[in-house]
């Protein structure tokens, strides 16, 4: 207990989820608790290199278009009623047509990259201004707080609708081209779509918005050892509540982006194994 509230101080023990929905409560937290919410925000941040670092999306998705001549080639000559009971690989759980998964992810991509983007951006200017000129007595609504709401808002709808394509069984990778495909005229749009997905999904732009965490990482790290100094967070307002939620907002944008680059890969993955068996066939 608290020596000074009747509230009990946050233990630190809490995944980043648990502690905003206590933060939006809560009246005092311990420092540690909020060092460990802050940490937590720093690895999401940070993992998006550890992606870019395992494979160049830019090579994965080259890998996976490569044989494209040859693959249509292969499908004008082949009857896709004997080919649709092969036995091939798909992403882990995966449910639905490839074209149609693909048009969705791309529209995905192009979203969630631009509101990082803005996001990141608007999150800089946050705590700059908190750490340099923030005081309880003059505690103000967070400058853009309702657009990481409307952000928020919107990362859910896009969760939602990708999420809607991996509702098989959790240990189901195998399944026939029929499940998969309409017919052979879908791999035309697939090559397609590959390649659009590959511009907003590039290496570049995942580079930049690794930058651009590394960035916001070293202002968490003020925004921590200038509550280790002060104590300002420790004491909760609806001005903190907001800089929490615009921090959390901003570290699960990021961490979307993230996913969907990895969604990408193994996407590449299962889709050059079809190919491949096509070619075989």
């Amino acid at each position: 207990m608290s020596l000074f509230t009747k509230a009990d101080p946050l233990v630190p023990a809490l995944t980043a989820t648990q502690f905003m929905a206590r933060h939006k409560t809560g009246a005092v937290f311990a420092t540690e608790s909020i060092s460990t919410f802050l940490g937590q925000i720093k690895d999401t941040a940070l993992n998006l290199a550890n992606m870019v670092t395992l494979q160049s999306p830019d090579k994965v998705v080259f890998d996976a278009v490569s044989t494209k001549h040859r693959t249509l080639a292969k499908a004008k000559e082949t009857s896709f009623a004997n080919f649709k009971h092969v036995i091939i690989s798909k992403p882990e759980s995966f449910s639905g047509l490839y074209v149609d998964y693909l048009k969705d992810l791309t529209d995905a991509a192009i979203s969630v990259s631009a509101m990082t983007d803005e996001a990141t951006e608007r999150l800089r200017m946050v705590l700059a201004t908190f750490i340099n000129e923030y005081s309880d007595e003059r505690a103000e609504s967070i400058y853009g707080y309702h657009k990481f709401k409307d952000e928020e808002k919107r990362l859910e709808k896009v969760k939602k609708e990708m999420a809607s394509y991996f509702t098989a069984s959790s240990n189901k990778s195998k399944t026939n081209p029929s499940d998969v495909l309409k017919s052979f005229a879908d791999l035309e749009k697939i090559y397609e779509q590959l390649r659009n997905l590959n511009d907003v999904l590039s290496e570049a732009r995942l580079k930049k918005i690794d930058k651009d965490s590394r960035g916001l990482v070293e202002m968490v790290d003020l925004l921590i050892e200038h509550n280790i100094q002060s104590g300002v967070l420790v004491k909760n307002n609806t001005a903190k509540k907001e800089l929490m939620e615009c921090i959390h907002t901003t570290a699960q944008l990021i961490e979307f982006y993230n996913a969907l680059f990895a969604q990408l890969m193994f996407f590449c993955g299962s889709f050059k194994a079809l190919t491949e068996a096509l070619n075989d066939f």
